[in-house]
């Protein structure tokens, strides 16, 4: 059983819980979708950065729309931002804050991607898009951060899956230009028979029927359930892959199967960063409004990037 929840968000699942919001799988694709833009709305501006700029990055579909984030003096790191929602919701707009306080914590330009959501682009639409944005970056380094800088690539929960999707994808097709990528409680399997899914299958934040909901989404076709571009822990190829942060939370569904996926990539030899932060749930990177906790986060996160550069 886990511990104690930590007082701000007991206190905001207390709230939620009294608002009798329907389960996700009595809303439509629309309902969701505005209820993480109200979630995010309600976690405040985020802080100043140096400049933003929304921008069209070239993709094999056309374009894909990105919005880049410049902090304050020299950027030390270029860092591609994948975010969360399974797949199904979130947004650029919805994580300007997130992306806002990665580049100030982690003293980095960042490049925020609005990849392609299902229903209406299910597998493997959003992870062509984030492909496409990472190798585009990894040309564009000097520029989008005003030096050679290293090219990071992070994100959280369905992002933390497309950024291990990506790395996978780059792999593959020879030398990657991630020189580290940061996975944020990913989803990293398709299967639901975990210990933290049996423990947090009602919540809370995100219960584990949710994000067998999700899936159902990204992957309309049940044979993709086994293709380990969709769920990584599946793939037998992990050796060579750029070092890893992976950051699991207490009270979380995917828990279980990010440290998995942590413990694969170092049987395969890849240098990898496990922290499982006690007392916060899914979903605390995006909490700024509640606590400092996700700037504490980023703070060691960035300490755990520099640690694996280094070698």
């Amino acid at each position: 059983m886990s511990g104690t929840l930590h007082q701000a968000l007991a206190s905001l699942v207390e709230i939620m819980s009294g608002q009798d919001i329907p389960r996700i799988t009595e809303q439509t694709i629309e309902q969701v979708r505005g209820g993480a833009d109200a979630w995010a709305q309600m976690m405040g501006p985020g802080p100043e950065v140096a400049r933003v700029e929304d921008i069209e990055v070239p993709a094999r579909h056309g374009s894909v729309a990105a919005r880049c984030y410049l902090p304050e003096g020299e950027a030390e790191l270029l860092i591609v931002y994948i975010h969360g929602g399974g797949w199904v919701s979130g947004s650029v707009a919805s994580y300007d804050a997130v992306a806002r306080m990665v580049a100030v914590e982690a003293r980095a330009a960042v490049v925020s991607v609005e990849y392609r959501r299902p229903p209406e682009a299910p597998f493997p639409g959003p992870l062509e898009d984030c492909v496409d944005a990472m190798r585009w970056a990894a040309a564009e380094v000097e520029r989008l951060a005003g030096g050679k800088v290293p090219l990071v690539a992070m994100g959280d929960s369905a992002g933390g899956n497309l950024v291990a999707a990506s790395a996978l994808v780059l792999k593959r097709e020879g030398s990657s230009p991630i020189a580290a990528q940061v996975l944020l409680y990913p989803a990293t399997d398709t299967e639901t028979g975990t210990a933290s899914y049996r423990e947090f299958w009602e919540g809370p934040v995100l219960g584990g029927y949710s994000v067998e909901w999700f899936w159902g989404h990204y992957l309309p076709d049940p044979v993709l359930f086994q293709e380990p571009l969709a769920a990584p822990l599946k793939a037998k190829d992990l050796d060579g892959l750029p070092p890893a942060v992976v950051v699991t939370v207490e009270f979380d569904p995917l828990r279980d199967e990010g440290e998995a996926y942590a413990e694969a990539l170092k049987a395969a030899g890849v240098p990898v960063i496990a922290r499982r932060i006690n007392g916060v749930t899914h979903g605390f990177f995006a909490m700024l409004a509640i606590f400092d906790d996700p700037r504490t986060a980023m703070r060691q996160i960035r300490a755990d990037i520099d640690t694996l550069l280094a070698g």
